[in-house]
């Protein structure tokens, strides 16, 4: 069986950075997403979990706030926790990051600008539009 969830929303904090038993870096974060307008408007808040060199990236360039769109799986863990109660935590592992421009970002339209005016980025993940696609899968 196959399952992809995508996501667009706002960061809910700044990326936190983790290592692995084994070693190997990953980043943890949460993206708020709306739903429904007016008295109906819904906020689901989604715990993301990006691995490897995408993790890194993530922490160069993702701030509280920051617009992305992911796609990844859902990873379910169900515990029992010392209040005894049965708690079940809903994931996103995310294997494609794209960070949207900052037009997008502040709802403004894109203006066009001289091309000696462009912004450029230090980053390969970059391109002149100011967006980054990333798609390694960590597995």
């Amino acid at each position: 069986m196959f399952q992809k969830v995508t996501i667009m929303g706002h960061l809910g904090k700044d990326p936190e950075l983790r290592t692995s038993k084994d070693g190997k870096n990953f980043s943890k974060f949460t993206v708020a997403t709306t739903s429904g307008f007016g008295d109906r408007k819904k906020t689901t808040w989604w715990n993301v979990t990006v691995f490897g060199r995408q993790s890194d990236v993530c922490q160069q360039y993702l701030r509280k706030g920051s617009i992305v769109h992911l796609d990844g799986n859902l990873d379910i863990d169900e515990y029992d926790g010392k209040d005894g109660k049965h708690h079940v935590s809903v994931n996103l592992l995310a294997n494609s990051v794209t960070l949207l421009p900052k037009a997008i970002q502040s709802n403004e339209q894109p203006q066009a600008q001289p091309q000696a005016q462009a912004q450029t980025y230090d980053s390969p993940f970059y391109p002149p539009g100011g967006y980054a696609e990333i798609d390694e899968a960590p597995f």
